[in-house]
């Protein structure tokens, strides 16, 4: 399905139709309303009419004009526009801030990619040969958008680092990928293929799909929904925090997280966007907690999940009080 932008005309078909229609109208004032006039001053003596010599003018201006603007390349405007936005933004956005500062606000007038509608599953659950571990279970969906004025390729990758590999037994279970509804792929983590698209780089594994999808842009009109879909599976302690890494400026986030009935659940979500958790349609909220924010975030931003197992009894061989600690490496999205 396609998504129909109809406020999103692109300003270079917006600059052609005003050049063709200044272009039109200047040879309907030259040829046409001056014959006309001519026509009707025939009876002036000696010189053209004042009138008929000023709309003839008039409209060799415009076509003058229209030519001119015709063969000016637009781009070298928008470019020359951009420029000029960024010397304002130097004397308006932070002005009296360090240079770092400035260049980091400077950096995010050029975000060409960005991520909507991100989607967070994530489940624990108990591991019956370790009363010490859960499982922890992620699922992301999401769309990408760009931007920028030209297709821009977006490559679907995931990266394992090997600690987590060996201690955790990290793994990626699935990933997919649908334009418009219709699947592109869909590898699970034992397929041949997807196994022949991870690569070591130590101390990393890096899950990379070969050919990148190019992602049209937002300002033409028509868009595709473009939509990437991640699940990972990993052994955790049984009370840790889990940071979500945004690799990409990330436009609305919903979290779900569902766990045993015995572990208690915070995010960050909580603290800092003043979201209240609510349990999805039809689940308690004693297993179950969702929740929403609207707000924008930028890339190497983060969210965390802290969970804690408070039934001590059924800790069994693991000590009364299990420490809360942050995990080594962010998982990212």
């Amino acid at each position: 399905m396609k998504v129909k932008a109809l406020t999103r005309i692109s300003p270079t078909w917006i600059f052609y139709i005003a050049i063709a229609s200044v272009f039109v109208l200047g040879v309907l004032l030259r040829f046409v309303l001056a014959s006309q006039l001519e026509q009707h001053f025939a009876g002036t003596p000696e010189q053209e009419h004042p009138a008929v010599e000023t709309i003839r003018g008039v409209g060799e201006a415009f076509i003058v004009a229209a030519i001119l603007a015709g063969v000016v390349d637009p781009y070298a405007k928008f470019r020359l526009g951009k420029e000029v936005g960024r010397e304002i933004a130097k004397e308006t956005a932070g002005e009296h801030l360090p240079e770092e500062l400035r260049q980091a606000l400077e950096g995010i007038q050029d975000i060409k990619l960005y991520i909507r509608r991100m989607a967070i599953d994530c489940t624990l659950e108990e591991v019956e040969s370790n009363p010490n571990l859960l499982k922890w279970r992620m699922t992301m969906h999401y769309e990408v958008e760009n931007a920028s004025w030209k297709r821009r390729a977006f490559k679907h990758r995931l990266t394992i680092p090997d600690e987590e590999l060996n201690e955790a037994r990290m793994q990626i279970t699935e990933v997919a990928h649908k334009i418009n509804g219709k699947r592109k792929y869909r590898l699970k983590g034992t397929d041949d293929e997807f196994k022949a698209m991870c690569h070591k780089q130590p101390p990393f594994i890096i899950f990379s799909y070969a050919h990148p999808t190019k992602i049209r842009s937002t300002r033409l009109g028509d868009i595709d929904r473009c939509e990437y879909h991640t699940s990972t599976e990993r052994r955790v302690p049984v009370s840790e925090i889990q940071v979500i890494q945004f690799t990409l400026p990330t436009i609305g986030v919903v979290l779900t997280v569902r766990h045993p009935p015995g572990v208690k659940v915070e995010t960050s979500l909580e603290h800092i966007d003043g979201a209240t958790p609510e349990p999805p349609e039809g689940e308690t909220a004693d297993e179950v907690s969702r929740w929403k924010s609207d707000r924008a975030y930028l890339g190497n931003e983060h969210l965390w999940v802290m969970y804690e197992r408070q039934n001590e009894s059924d800790l069994k061989d693991a000590p009364a009080s299990a420490p809360i600690g942050v995990s080594q490496k962010a998982q990212q999205a």
